[in-house]
């Protein structure tokens, strides 16, 4: 018979004395904080250091979710949900995931990962998250050089998690850069057939229309808003009466295009580049439409206009190369972001 104790792999934290933190009245970690802090109200958006990963944290109300952005445990790699649980004051606790002990996973007789119980403090108002966690003490037992069995017998606190929040923006852009390029060549690696259906890689048709292989990116990209900037985008341009009646609107030309970015109400977190970010992306689509609307559409023949654009509406083709584009718009703007804030 063996024993395991599962853990997270993180670096042991020795949890510093009341005294050492400036509180000598205090006798517990959460004591020292809410000496610290009476009245707290965080935000724990953003991207913190822990265990040699880098942490992405999301808050909406009082319910926080934790992601891996960079890094990875035994178990889990990015973008995956790492923790989530509900902040209340200085005090944040939930469930998390943690692995199995691999010799039972490869056996078959354990899951790679399972939830457990977490529970931590926000210190120095949310730079850095200290707390416990319950880790699971496995015993196995071996016959004839194979796992016939792996049980639980105990489980204990551990008080060794320490999160330390990241200044600047380099790796919410580096997160942020790696999803973009992800999308980019999602729709890179789908082709449209002659009938305007979409064909995956391996040759079998995905979706009929760009609107339905929107929506299927969307499901296959399974993006946990790990890499989400916090803002909604989207475009204004012209209407087909106007351009064909010659009406402005107020704009230089018949055909014209504005970009309409605005913070996304299902989080508290958004990105100090994100509307930027959004602009730049949208940009991108709202320079296809009024190309098209100059080219086409303007000066032109009714009948001949409206055809035009009932083919515009309708390709396939068209719209996900604008999609492209528009990626690469967004990819540049990271790019140089980072290059501007000497981010490694």
């Amino acid at each position: 018979m063996k024993a395991w104790i599962m853990g997270l792999g993180l670096a042991a934290l020795v949890l510093a004395t009341a005294t050492a933190w400036g509180a000598p009245a205090a006798t517990t970690l959460e004591e020292v904080v809410r000496a610290a802090d009476p009245n707290p109200q965080y935000n724990l958006c953003g991207y913190y250091q822990e265990g040699g990963k880098v942490l992405q944290i999301k808050q909406s109300g009082n319910q926080v979710k934790g992601y891996i952005s960079q890094g990875s445990t035994r178990c889990l790699s990015e973008p995956q949900l790492y923790f989530q649980g509900t902040l209340s004051g200085y005090k944040f606790s939930g469930k998390m995931t943690v692995c199995n002990p691999q010799v039972c996973v490869d056996a078959g007789k354990l899951a790679p990962t399972r939830e457990t119980e977490f529970r931590f403090v926000v210190y120095e108002k949310g730079k850095r998250l200290l707390g416990t966690w319950v880790y699971d003490r496995i015993e196995y037992d071996e016959k004839d050089g194979k796992i016939v069995s792996c049980r639980d017998v105990a489980q204990e606190e551990r008080s060794d998690f320490l999160a330390t929040r990241s200044e600047g923006d380099c790796d919410s852009l580096r997160r942020a850069l790696i999803e973009r390029r992800k999308m980019q060549a999602m729709y890179a690696d789908y082709q449209v057939t002659g009938t305007g259906a979409v064909v995956g890689p391996d040759g079998r048709e995905v979706a009929r229309d760009f609107n339905s292989f929107q929506s299927l990116m969307e499901e296959m990209a399974q993006r946990p808003q790990a890499g989400n900037s916090g803002v909604d985008g989207g475009v204004k341009p012209w209407e087909f009466a106007d351009v064909m009646a010659g009406n402005t609107k107020g704009h230089a030309s018949p055909c014209w295009c504005k970009t309409q970015c605005t913070k996304n109400q299902a989080v508290d977190c958004q990105e100090s580049w994100a509307e930027d970010e959004c602009r730049a992306h949208e940009a991108s689509h709202c320079q296809t439409l009024v190309d098209f609307c100059e080219q086409y559409l303007l000066g032109k023949p009714r009948a001949q206009a409206w055809a035009a654009w009932q083919g515009f509406l309708g390709d396939t083709a068209l719209h996900m190369a604008d999609e492209q584009r528009a990626y690469q718009a967004s990819i540049d703007f990271l790019e140089q972001k980072l290059q501007e804030g000497g981010c490694p």
